[in-house]
């Protein structure tokens, strides 16, 4: 990049001393404006402007100035090799604070009394980093939940690497689901759905290759993993199982003009495991953390297949997501099965702005409101307020557990209608009311949760 710089400066530095040979000098009108103030008032200088002829102090001119430019060019390089000698520290975080209150008829209450309550939902610290070009890593934990802290992101990851692009090592997320990967930051709505929240593997220790395509238009990954996610703690045991997990995505519509306020995302993710001790947890709770998470765990299973398709829609402020999951069990003592969900919403920002697209990675960024909220008093006691970025939105999930009976229920059906307030890029405030429907299978019949939820965020 360096070397583009210097040659470009010193192409633009001929043409302006070219410029200046050619120009006239008009004898009433005071000397010519200097491109070299230093050396102008020289005879020298003066012969070299007015007759244009004088090619040797030109060149001599001109080798001057690309001696100077090389100079600090050689600087520069020296400067970036320096940094590139050690690695780079960046602290970050977040916060969540959530609240909710519950409202359920009796036969709701009959699977589990819900109790209005509030929570730190998320407090996490970390640091990332990367030197000698080709070294990124990134530590990251998370101090919310009583008497708990747990590892989230903690992998070294190599770059430049020719046809793999990318390896990371460590304990992170599996490429599954698009919004399984988005980071809750970014998420629009409190909760992933709960299919995802039930079938997508979240994180593991492992190693993973992925890239991106060079029109930026397509991503891949693909990653070996220990089917038992234990918060990043040792996984041991002479059958200890493991899961081989892929997803590739793909751009057909992306409008280069407006940066992606225009796009359509295609994505599709696989991943074979063989489970930790013959065993499999499967996890149900409504679209609420504060909601009790329905639990239950299979001792006889021999492999288990997840497939996820992916679609997304922007436009402008419009946007609209869905996937679809299916999770293939085998099972030793009892017959197969299978659980299957999905989800579709739409959102739309009132003030105009629209979901940010990450193209390296295949998934949602970002929110940058076109105006901050403040609220200021000048001289006048005149009040000024910048309004943020206001979103709507709907979600409608459901999960399917029929096949089998799994987990004391046929079918969860959720509805989900809310509004998102941007204050700024790292601030946010989010309301929601969700309506959660319960079939049961043990003929008690449909039971109705109601939840009204809020949540105060920040990062950094």
């Amino acid at each position: 990049m360096h070397g583009r710089i210097f040659h470009l400066s010193a192409w633009m530095l001929t043409v302006a001393v070219a410029w200046g040979v050619s120009v006239p000098v008009h004898g009433e009108e005071g000397p010519m404006p200097s491109l070299f103030p230093n050396t102008y008032n020289s005879t020298a200088s003066k012969n070299l402007f007015v007759s244009g002829n004088n090619e040797a102090a030109l060149s001599a001119r001109l080798a001057e100035v690309e001696k100077a430019l090389k100079k600090l060019d050689d600087k520069a390089k020296a400067a970036k090799k320096k940094a590139a000698g050690k690695m780079s520290i960046k602290p970050f975080g977040r916060i969540y604070f959530d609240t909710a209150a519950f409202s359920q008829d009796a036969v709701d209450k009959a699977r589990f009394d819900e109790q209005n309550g509030v929570e730190l939902r998320r407090a996490r610290i970390g640091l990332s980093g990367s030197g000698f070009n080709v070294i990124k890593y990134k530590i990251e934990w998370d101090f919310a939940g009583k008497d708990k802290s747990r590892a989230k992101d903690i992998y070294i990851q190599i770059t430049d690497l020719p046809l793999l692009q990318n390896i990371k090592i460590g304990h992170f997320k599996e490429p599954f689901s698009l919004d399984e990967l988005t980071s809750s930051r970014y998420i629009t709505f409190m909760e992933r759905n709960t299919a995802s929240d039930m079938m997508a593997p979240g994180r593991s220790i492992g190693v993973m290759a992925h890239g991106v395509a060079e029109s930026e238009l397509a991503t891949f990954a693909v990653g070996y993993f220990t089917e038992h996610n234990n918060d990043g703690g040792a996984v041991q045991d002479d059958n200890m199982g493991g899961a081989g997990t892929m997803r590739g995505t793909w751009l057909p519509w992306y409008d280069e003009a407006t940066e992606g306020r225009g796009l359509i995302h295609v994505g599709l993710a696989y991943s074979h495991r063989d489970p930790f001790r013959d065993q499999c947890t499967i996890q149900y709770r409504p679209e609420c953390h504060l909601a009790h998470k329905n639990s239950l765990l299979l001792d006889d299973v021999t492999a288990r297949d997840l497939i996820g398709a992916e679609l997304a829609f922007v436009y402008g402020p419009l946007s609209f997501q869905s996937e679809y999951y299916v999770n293939y069990i085998a099972r030793s003592a009892h017959a197969d099965c299978k659980t299957q969900g999905a989800y579709a919403y739409v959102s739309y920002f009132l003030t105009g702005e629209n979901r940010v697209y990450d193209r390296h990675k295949g998934c949602f960024a970002r929110v940058k409101p076109f105006e901050n909220f403040f609220r200021v008093r000048d001289e006048n006691c005149t009040v000024y307020t910048g309004r943020g970025a206001w979103e709507l939105k709907y979600r409608y999930s459901w999960l399917d557990a029929y096949d089998g009976g799994l987990l004391g229920f046929d079918y969860v059906g959720n509805h989900t209608l809310g509004v998102n307030w941007y204050l700024t890029p790292y601030t946010r405030f989010m309301l929601e009311y969700v309506h959660s429907g319960i079939n049961q299978n043990q003929g008690a019949g449909v039971g109705d949760l109601n939840i009204v939820q809020m949540r105060a965020q920040i990062d950094f």
